[in-house]
């Protein structure tokens, strides 16, 4: 499972319109799948299922909601947990505490998905601020993240049996035959399995200390 990498990409502003109407060029620009979780839209049923997101926030910024290169490709979700929240401006060094710009970051270096757990990690503080505002392991996106390695296990499989079956011996090719069962199995149940409840991609609220009140 891979982030889309827009750091360098010359992207056209559009000539007429405004960000609402051009949905499906930031999609193109984004390669169809969310700029924080990298789900893609087939992952969640198409296009409806995202959002245009600004990443520098429009009412913050204003000058800036129809400008194509803030605008960006998110899932519904990420794009609700991040909403209006801009601690700062960003630094190359992914150094302080903000999200990182994905014009300038490759998200597939400045984040890195455990390979037994499939939770993801950063060694940058940008990272792990993005990681915890928009809760890039929630319980849907590990899913996923299952789902994309089982996957490319099944294909990487695949390719290997097609070119070795000739060369395998009948207890080999058994064998190689029960390997690719499992994984079909196993790409079943994580297909079946329920995602995260509601609750899990809520925020607890954040609880304000009580004034002391002074005795008269």
């Amino acid at each position: 499972m891979r982030w889309p990498v827009l750091a360098g990409k010359k992207r056209l502003q559009p000539t007429g319109g405004r960000w609402h109407d051009w949905k499906e060029a930031i999609a193109n620009d984004c390669g169809a799948a969310c700029i924080y979780c990298a789900v893609t839209e087939g992952r969640l049923g198409g296009l409806r299922g995202f959002h245009v997101e600004h990443f520098r926030p429009k009412s913050r910024f204003p000058k800036l909601e129809n400008e194509i290169a803030n605008l960006y490709l998110a899932c519904g979700i990420c794009n609700v947990l991040k909403s209006d929240d801009w601690p700062g401006d960003p630094k190359p060094d992914h150094s302080v505490a903000t999200y990182p710009d994905p014009a300038h970051a490759d998200f597939n270096v400045l984040l890195e998905i455990h390979s037994s757990t499939f939770v993801v990690e950063s060694r940058f503080v940008g990272g792990r601020y993005l990681i915890g505002r928009v809760m890039l392991n929630r319980g849907q996106l590990v899913v996923q993240r299952r789902l994309s390695a089982a996957l490319a296990a099944m294909h990487e499989f695949e390719e290997w049996l097609k070119a070795s079956s000739d060369h395998l011996k009948q207890s080999e090719l058994r064998a190689a035959l029960s390997v690719l069962v499992a994984l079909g199995g196993l790409k079943t149940s994580i297909l079946g399995a329920r995602p995260y409840l509601d609750a899990e991609t809520k925020r607890p609220p954040k609880t304000r200390a009580r004034k002391k009140r002074s005795k008269s």
